[in-house]
């Protein structure tokens, strides 16, 4: 009997994973620990990550990774000058990859959730401070525009185009809608 618990209990660990990520931003130690079981229920989160600065944590949040893959990108998605943390959650249909954002918060070194990030795909930034994209592809693809606010808050803009020829026409017209908007409204 206590054979098969000491296997039970093997299997469980050996579906565990840990990644860990260590980098220096403004001379500051930062490190990410990310604790996936992988399991496919993705009605409940099955990875916890754990951000340290100089070794004190400073965020603790549960998320959920779709498909057992884990990967995660520093890219500054505010145009801040600071790399922010993107930790990947899933993948589509037609590779359209939904990612969870960390924003850095340079006045405090911290960093924070930005909330509903991960709810849409292929988020990026324009050549706009501020001003994201997310690019849904569905055969025809369809630009959402939103604005990255400096402390996280993630607005969407409700300026949607679909471009049925892929020309990028669609996009340059939903993106100078934006730079307008944001210029008048934000």
């Amino acid at each position: 009997m206590s054979l098969i618990l000491i296997l039970i209990g093997v299997a469980c660990y050996a579906q565990k994973d840990i990644n860990v990520v260590k980098w220096t931003m403004s001379e500051t130690q930062f490190e990410l620990k990310v604790f996936s079981d992988y399991e496919m229920d993705v009605a409940r989160p099955n990875t916890e990550i754990i951000l340290f600065r100089n070794g004190q944590e400073i965020i603790k949040d549960s998320i959920s990774i779709y498909n057992g893959y884990f990967e995660n990108r520093f890219e500054d998605m505010n145009s801040d000058g600071f790399n922010d943390i993107l930790i990947y959650q899933g993948s589509g249909a037609r590779a359209n990859e939904t990612y969870n954002l960390y924003i850095y918060q340079a006045n405090t070194n911290d960093f924070k959730k930005v909330i509903a990030f991960n709810e849409y795909p292929n988020i990026s930034p324009t050549d706009e401070k501020g001003v994201l994209v997310s690019m849904i592809l569905t055969g025809v693809v369809d630009y959402k525009f939103f604005f990255l606010k400096d402390n996280g808050e993630l607005i969407d803009l409700r300026i949607t185009v679909i471009d049925e020829n892929r020309d990028g026409k669609e996009y340059e017209k939903g993106l100078k809608e934006a730079k307008k908007y944001v210029a008048q409204n934000l």
